[in-house]
């Protein structure tokens, strides 16, 4: 658990892809309309080694690269145990070194963490940044004979571990700058839980996820962008859980019982309620502010704090810009600053996250 209790207060933050390639203009867009809690940018238009699980991948033991068909895959058919053995030998001596993240995958990573150490802006509160969890990798990445890799025990060790080294190599990075972070490890893929294309228990995600949340000492979340058992998360030890609250409205209603659990041990709610597509230009920043209001308003009406629960959440765009135009990028962050402006505003939440 993170030594600095989080209580975001309607602040705001992104998911993190940018429908950029590289460009200085991307960063200006994440410190003008994310001062407090600046996100680490993904530039998925860079190609496929750059898209979600792509930046996260190098070092792993039977990993090909398919430049033509521009995939990734674990090849089990062959004899990968000297790559296990390294792997492993890293692993256990905690060479951090060995798991980081290149320059080439994490551009948005780097070229960030030097702009802020460069500028050092007073308003930054925490610095996010993300990759994904266990499970959507398992569920992304296939085998040679193109079966998700989540269903191989021995590749899915390997998918978990590489996962904690990563961040915390991350982490040691930020570290280096800034105390406070967020660090998200993101599960869009629990949108399958329940289908036949899913068949994976409860107890094993949760587990799957506890290895990752409990291996780091920083604020986490975790997003999916669709609907799902949020029970899943609520029961893990995730502190942040990241939906669209814009489409999938009443989603958390629906778990009372597990809502208040997870919010009496400070949990937090990063509302999603800015559309990321071009339903952006038929709402006002009035409006969305107005909109999650009435969420919160139904949760209140089954007894749950207001005051606790307005402290307790950030404010989003419902999922990632990567697939949006820049126009759209650009107006889902104004209206994103608008809308936690209007909320913190009205309700006197400072910018205090303590």
């Amino acid at each position: 658990m993170p030594a600095k209790l989080f209580k975001p207060k309607c602040l705001a933050t992104a998911i993190g892809s940018l429908p950029f390639a590289e460009s200085k203009s991307a960063y200006e867009l994440v410190l003008k309309y994310l001062p407090e809690i600046p996100v680490s940018p993904e530039f998925p238009m860079m190609g496929y080694k750059h898209t979600f699980c792509g930046p996260f991948l190098e070092n792993l033991p039977g990993l090909v690269a398919d430049d033509k068909r521009e995939i990734f895959y674990f090849n089990t058919s062959i004899d990968n145990s000297g790559e296990f053995e390294k792997f492993y030998e890293n692993y256990l001596s905690g060479n951090l070194d060995y798991f980081k993240i290149s320059y080439e995958r994490g551009i948005g990573f780097y070229n960030l963490l030097k702009m802020l150490q460069t500028t050092r802006p007073s308003n930054i509160q925490y610095f996010k940044t993300q990759m994904p969890g266990p499970i959507t990798t398992g569920l992304t990445i296939k085998d040679e004979t193109d079966k998700n890799i989540i269903y191989n025990e021995e590749f899915m060790q390997i998918i978990i571990k590489a996962i904690v080294m990563k961040a915390k190599w991350q982490i040691n990075e930020i570290k280096k700058t800034f105390p406070d972070i967020i660090f998200f490890f993101d599960e869009p893929g629990l949108v399958n839980y329940g289908s036949s294309y899913f068949n994976i228990e409860k107890n094993y995600i949760i587990q799957c996820l506890n290895e990752v949340f409990e291996a780091v000492n920083v604020t986490t979340g975790s997003h999916c962008c669709g609907n799902t058992d949020w029970s899943i998360l609520m029961e893990s030890k995730v502190n942040i859980i990241s939906f669209d609250a814009y489409t999938y409205s009443g989603a958390m209603v629906m778990y009372p019982d597990h809502l208040k659990k997870f919010l009496s041990r400070n949990g937090c709610l990063a509302w999603g309620i800015i559309p990321n597509s071009q339903k952006i230009f038929n709402h006002t920043p009035e409006a969305l502010a107005e909109k999650l209001e009435n969420e919160i308003n139904i949760l209140v009406q089954k007894g749950f704090s207001k005051k606790d629960i307005l402290n307790a959440s950030l404010i989003t765009p419902a999922c990632g810009l990567g697939s949006a135009t820049q126009d759209i990028a650009q107006k889902v962050l104004w209206t994103l600053q608008r809308v936690s402006m209007i909320l913190r505003t009205k309700y006197s939440l400072n910018n205090d996250l303590i």
